[in-house]
């Protein structure tokens, strides 16, 4: 019985994690940079790869998201739809400089 509830717990407490990017032998590497690779049928794109400025719906302001293609949840300033708009706070705060 103690197996079931230990089952039970491991079961209950992991997460998962989605991703659409398939790594094969093929082609083992690849950039994403959140303008240039996102499909062309969620809306128009910025030829400049995101810098933290927001997301918006066909965007054509550079340093945005489309929000045809994301959608975020989690954030302290509340979720974001796909095809919402959101330019401020959480959505908005520019790039960090790292490694």
């Amino acid at each position: 019985m103690r197996k079931v509830y230990v089952f039970l717990l491991m079961l209950f407490v992991s997460g998962s994690i989605c991703a659409q990017v398939s790594v094969t032998n093929g082609s083992p590497s690849f950039a994403i940079d959140f303008s240039n690779t996102t499909p062309t049928s969620v809306g128009s794109n910025p030829s400049t790869a995101f810098a933290g400025a927001g997301f918006e719906p066909n965007t054509v302001t550079a340093g945005r998201l489309n929000s045809n293609a994301w959608a975020v949840t989690g954030w302290s300033d509340g979720n974001l739809a796909f095809g919402a708009i959101n330019t401020t706070g959480d959505y908005a705060r520019g790039v960090a400089a790292g490694t």
